[in-house]
């Protein structure tokens, strides 16, 4: 086992894979969210301007015209579900001082 374990050298990550290490779910966290608000800006865009073209292209019917505003409408709503939610969690803690996205909460001293 030994000769194979020089061989593939299973004890030691390649330079690319060393930082792997470091991983813990706290430092995934910020990251994750940042990805999550990215994600809905950009389907966000979709949305609403797939919505705005349903609108110009409904050639004045009633029924298809309600549909594409409820899309737009939709989409404003989650957008603004979003950035609501984000902004909550920063006056979370910016008031008491508790790091929500990293896990941190603040150490009391006696």
């Amino acid at each position: 086992m030994n000769e194979i374990s020089q061989v593939i050298r299973i004890d030691t990550l390649p330079p690319e894979l060393k930082n792997l290490r470091n991983i813990s779910i706290p430092k995934l966290i910020p990251p994750l969210v940042n990805l999550i608000i990215i994600t809905s800006v950009v389907l966000f865009l979709f949305s609403f301007l797939i919505g705005g073209i349903k609108m110009i292209i409904s050639g004045g019917d009633k029924e298809r015209m309600g549909d594409a505003s409820r899309q737009v409408i939709n989409a404003i709503i989650g957008i603004s579900i979003v950035f609501s939610t984000w902004a909550i969690i920063s006056l979370i803690e910016q008031f008491f001082g508790v790091k929500l996205t990293t896990l941190q909460l603040p150490r009391i001293n006696y």
